[in-house]
């Protein structure tokens, strides 16, 4: 449970690290509209809705340690997509966003069917307890750390699409690192 914990909290700074920034990137580097990024999120969750079938039994065939694997390295290196990503070639978003979909919800599916499989049954309040108190924390301070490496960076190059591509590269190097 402990290991399942400390993972989740480095899953949580990856993604919350400079994960809230991609929208900021794309209204400002990108030129999208915020109906152009809240299609691509609705999108990515209708995706998501429409695999968890599919995630459920290949969690139940395979077990959750495998597909959680196999489902965040999917995910997770087309994340690096974002690191080539311009004004020129933005449309490529909207498959990003249907493919991070499909392929986030098998591992937050896992995560979540783990967690309920390693937490000891007298203690179950107090093991979800830990779980969130301590990935809630990492998540909350992690944007703050990414805002403030953003701003120095943004601040000292004057190329902020290199900056934000460069930036982009901690979520998926550190979830694939961490899998």
């Amino acid at each position: 449970l402990l290991v399942f914990i400390a993972f989740g909290a480095v899953w949580s700074f990856a993604a919350n690290c400079f994960g809230p920034f991609y929208h900021v990137f794309m209204f400002d580097q990108l030129g999208l509209s915020a109906w152009d990024v809240g299609l691509m999120a609705t999108l990515a969750q209708l995706s998501g809705a429409c695999s968890l079938p599919a995630w459920g039994h290949l969690l139940d065939r395979y077990g959750n340690k495998s597909v959680m694997t196999f489902s965040l390295i999917l995910w997770q290196v087309q994340n690096l997509l974002w690191c080539i990503l311009t004004p020129d070639n933005r449309n490529v978003l909207y498959a990003m966003w249907i493919w991070g979909g499909a392929t986030g919800a098998g591992f937050i599916l896992g995560q979540f069917t783990i967690l309920l499989r390693l937490i000891p049954v007298e203690a179950k309040n107090l093991a979800i307890g830990v779980n969130l108190a301590t990935t809630s924390l990492v998540a909350a301070i992690a944007p703050i750390t990414g805002g403030a490496v953003l701003t120095w960076a943004l601040a000292r190059w004057p190329d902020a699409l290199a900056v934000h591509h460069v930036c982009f590269l901690v979520q998926p190097v550190l979830a694939l690192a961490g899998s």
